[in-house]
């Protein structure tokens, strides 16, 4: 399942922020009693406002299947024009 969980993933990222640069991920399995699912640890750079970025706890993220249970915010560094950015991320299979 993770293929597909984080493909959809990166994509909902890349929807909302735009471009992702240097994009590394880990995923792993992740279950509940009653749901699938993974957790991934993502970080990347992007372009994007600093309003956008600070908003992706409380953002809708469709995925196709899927749907992100929890999203926190390690960090956010800008950088000149851009911001160094570090997620965790719940997806959980619908």
């Amino acid at each position: 399942m993770s293929r597909p969980a984080h493909r959809a993933l990166i994509d909902a990222l890349t929807d909302y922020l735009g471009a992702l640069d240097d994009v590394v991920a880990k995923t792993r399995d992740w279950a509940s009693a009653t749901f699938i699912g993974m957790q991934h640890d993502i970080a990347f750079v992007c372009s994007a406002e600093a309003t956008l970025i600070d908003a992706l706890p409380d953002v809708d993220l469709p995925m196709a299947g899927h749907f992100v249970a929890d999203l926190v915010l390690v960090s956010s560094e800008a950088q000149a024009s851009y911001h160094y950015v570090v997620i965790e991320v719940l997806t959980v299979r619908e």
